[in-house]
């Protein structure tokens, strides 16, 4: 599982689809439900939407509102409306009040300049009482735990929260760079 998850994160799809291949044809392991998740997640990242798509409904595992979501986030990312409807409608099936679906749907007709679409989208949440819930964190600063609502800037430590959060988020950037380098062959 280890080699996977870090070829989508550097985007390197050929290696992975290589990883993903021999797991069957040279080892006789059978690919998980973990591993179809991410080479699904491997393709979106690097815009291959439409493969996705066919593998996400190819495999031979159940498909979740996980595997799903990959491929509505990327078709937001990238811009494919009708990539995003399809993706919005199997994760509606599973989950008829996830708002984040709603949302992400709305903002993919937003981002195509389809306004009328993305007010219907927002009419049909609304009139559904579908509500978006604010995420919750929780970070620890100096041995105190200090919990906020996303993107609540009003929070007293908030400069240092999102201090240490940049910090992180720069760590792992400084990682993935790290496993690109072992992982690209030459």
């Amino acid at each position: 599982m280890g080699i996977l998850p870090n070829s989508s994160h550097v985007g390197i799809v050929d290696l992975g689809f290589q990883y993903f291949d021999s797991m069957t044809n040279e080892y006789k392991i059978s690919p998980s439900k973990e591993h179809y998740g991410c080479m699904i997640d491997l393709l979106c990242r690097a815009g291959r939407l439409r493969e996705a798509e066919n593998m996400t409904r190819s495999m031979p595992y159940e498909r979740d509102d996980v595997v799903w979501s990959t491929l509505l986030r990327a078709s937001r990312v990238h811009g494919d409306v009708e990539c995003g409807k399809r993706a919005a409608e199997q994760i509606l099936k599973l989950d008829t009040n996830c708002a984040g679906t709603h949302i992400t749907l709305a903002n993919i007709y937003a981002s195509r300049g389809e306004w009328k679409k993305a007010a219907d989208v927002r009419k049909l949440t609304r009139s559904k009482g579908v509500i978006n819930e604010p995420g919750w964190s929780w970070i620890k600063v100096k041995d105190q735990i200090s919990a906020f609502v996303a993107g609540n800037r009003l929070q007293p430590q908030c400069k240092e929260i999102y201090n240490i959060l940049k910090l992180i988020a720069f760590r792992a950037h400084l990682a993935v760079q790290e496993v690109a380098v072992f992982l690209v062959p030459g």
